[in-house]
């Protein structure tokens, strides 16, 4: 059972996302299944890549693959599992 004082009201977990590539880092709006939602202007070839998610200074990392790569005037990226 859940102590009530163990219940945290008005909590909002901090969450930043990143794609990285090429030694490079670059800040994303949102991440979904097969696709990526930059925040900032991105341009990248099709290849390789690792997204970042920090959910309250915890870190988790996934491989994918940029399937079509990134332009700066794109609004989302498709991207694969690797």
């Amino acid at each position: 059972m859940i102590d009530e004082s163990d219940i945290r009201p008005h909590y909002s977990a901090e969450v930043q996302l990143f794609l990285e590539a090429n030694g490079q880092s670059w800040r994303l709006a949102k991440v979904g299944p097969g696709r990526i939602v930059p925040r900032d202007k991105i341009e990248l070839e099709a290849g390789p890549a690792e997204i970042l998610m920090i959910v309250d200074g915890h870190e988790r990392r996934w491989s994918v693959y940029l399937v079509d790569g990134i332009v700066p005037f794109d609004t989302e990226a498709r991207t694969v599992a690797r």
